[in-house]
């Protein structure tokens, strides 16, 4: 027979599992709404550059490192 503890310890167990799927339901809702709305740029590859940069250098950079007219200004 399970003691009056455990039993309290499933119910808090599965009411924590409830507000889990919830939650995980609000996020995964939120990202679809916001992948509706496509994001615009005046040159593709310039923000494909950026996303390299922030992926291998774990940074966002503060300045222009892709322009050839004005190279390192922000």
């Amino acid at each position: 027979m399970k003691r009056s503890r455990d039993r309290l310890s499933d119910g808090v167990a599965g009411r924590s599992a409830g507000w889990e799927a919830a939650l995980a339901t609000i996020v995964v809702g939120y990202a679809l709404l916001g992948s509706l709305h496509p994001v615009y740029g005046d040159d593709l590859f310039f923000l494909l550059n950026d996303a390299r940069w922030i992926v291998e250098r774990h940074e966002i950079p503060s300045v222009d490192h892709f322009s050839y007219t004005a190279q390192w200004q922000p």
